[in-house]
C-alpha cells in the first residue's frame, strides 16, 4: 500500500489525499501518514478548491533513496510496462519464455497449484465427494 501511494503521488505530484483515494479506492490516510512520517513525502501547500485540501509531493530524500536525479528520472509508462512483463515472465532478458529463466516465477507456479487444492476443498465440502487426484 505504502508503495502504491509512494508511486501514484510521485507521478502525480501535487496530488490531494482524494485524488490518491480515487484511484486506490481505499483510505489512505494512514499510508500518507506513514509516508511523511519516513520523510518519503511532504506537504507542499493547499488545493485552491473548497476544503483546501493539502498537496503532497516527494522530497528530496525520496530522490536520494530511489537514487534519481530528479523527477523525470522516474520510468516513463513505456519502461513500466516492460518491467511489469518481465517480472509476470511474458518477456526475458535472455530470449527464452519459461523455464528457468530469470523471468519464469515458481512463486506464481506454487500458488496456482494452492489455488487448484482449494477449489478441490471447496468441491469436497459442498458434494462429500473426493477427487481423484494425479500428480
Amino acid at each position: 500500500a505504502a508503495m502504491e501511494t509512494l508511486a501514484l503521488i510521485a507521478y502525480k505530484q501535487p496530488v490531494t489525499r482524494a485524488e490518491i483515494e480515487a484511484v486506490r479506492g481505499v483510505d489512505s490516510s494512514g499510508t500518507i501518514r506513514f509516508l511523511l512520517e519516513r520523510r518519503l513525502v511532504r506537504i507542499q501547500g493547499r488545493k485552491d478548491v473548497p476544503g483546501r485540501p493539502l498537496l503532497y509531493g516527494t522530497t528530496r530524500f525520496f530522490l536520494e533513496l530511489f537514487q534519481l536525479k530528479d523527477l523525470k528520472s522516474l520510468p516513463d509508462s513505456s519502461e513500466l510496462k516492460e518491467l511489469d512483463l518481465l517480472s509476470k515472465g511474458q518477456l526475458s532478458l535472455f530470449g527464452n519464455n519459461g523455464g528457468d529463466s530469470p523471468g519464469h516465477d515458481d512463486a506464481a507456479d506454487s500458488a496456482e497449484s494452492a489455488g487448484a487444492g482449494k477449489e478441490r476443498d471447496s468441491k469436497e465440502k459442498k458434494t462429500g465427494e473426493k477427487e481423484d487426484i494425479k500428480p
